[in-house]
């Protein structure tokens, strides 16, 4: 009876994503593509619905595999949430849609994103406190990007994913900026069960100024290993976003940059942390750093 309690059932959900304006703005060599952030609220908001019980403010063993792109006529995309609900507590979710073969004969099923919630709640516990201070001291010497100079040559998105502001601070120890939350609707309406999902993005956007300044690569996020939302980032209000790089000490020959990263408020209010972030580049050296960033 004991190994009951590990059995794994699975489902498959329909989702249905609708496709707003300003995820035209979030772009890959020129191509508008489904953001990893709004991923993660599909999957949190599908799984909510299916198990209202568990918490998701916790995500674990996250992976971004394929780029979802967006077509030029899309309105809604049709997509999937397939859910594996582990005996022992905790579900995984993966967010696929189908496509045809060339020959049009075989529907294939195409994994973007997939997590793993494991029902553990911080709705109660408070966020730890922050000295704004502690935060924004950044060890070496700074080399500063401003936020119209990041967006135009390091992460040419439009203009609803430009949510850095003022100027980037960056040493080889990490990054600092302001970042805000527009207001703007989300792929699942009004009632974001993870926040607001520009935060988080602009935080990407951090990371990989850091990563074209020190390490010669333009990085897109590939996972993380850990996600906790004490208190979900809120549309039309200011953050501040901590980067720390994580030195490779396992495997030099890794091919891709290491992050953590915190989000918070003005008041130095922790209001989520990100660890293991792995970034790298999906463009097979298609894309370069300016010399600028560089030199």
């Amino acid at each position: 009876m004991e190994g009951l309690s590990q059995i794994t059932t699975k489902h498959r959900l329909p989702v249905t994503i609708t496709i707003h304006g300003y995820l035209r703005d979030h772009r890959f060599l020129g191509k508008p593509v489904f953001p990893a952030v709004e991923a993660m609220e599909v999957l949190a908001s599908s799984t909510n619905r299916y198990s209202k019980d568990l918490s998701v403010n916790t995500i674990t063993n996250a992976r971004f595999d394929k780029f979802l792109y967006i077509k030029e006529d899309d309105r809604v995309i049709d997509a999937i949430n397939d859910l594996e609900v582990h005996g022992k507590g905790g579900i995984s979710a993966t967010l696929s849609t189908r496509f045809r073969s060339k020959t049009g004969s075989i529907t294939r099923i195409k994994d973007h994103a997939s997590l793993h919630f494991p029902g553990t709640n911080t709705d109660n516990t408070d966020p730890p406190q922050q000295h704004i201070y502690e935060i924004s001291a950044l060890e070496g010497r700074s080399f500063n990007i401003s936020s119209k100079k990041l967006y135009c040559d390091l992460v040419p998105f439009g203009r609803a994913f430009c949510n850095v502001k003022g100027d980037i601070f960056l040493t080889k120890k990490g990054a600092l900026a302001r970042i805000t939350a527009p207001l703007q609707k989300s792929t699942t309406g009004t009632n974001k069960v993870l926040g607001s999902p520009f935060p988080l993005d602009a935080a990407f956007h951090i990371a990989c100024a850091w990563g074209q300044r020190f390490s010669n690569i333009v990085a897109f996020p590939l996972g993380f290993d850990k996600r906790v939302i004490y208190k979900p980032t809120q549309s039309g209000k200011d953050y501040i976003c901590r980067v720390f790089p994580v030195l490779k000490k396992n495997n030099p020959q890794d091919t891709f940059l290491t992050f953590d990263l915190v989000i918070c408020d003005l008041e130095g209010v922790l209001r989520e942390a990100l660890f293991g972030l792995k970034m790298g580049d999906v463009s097979s050296g298609k894309i370069k750093p300016p010399n600028w960033v560089r030199w």
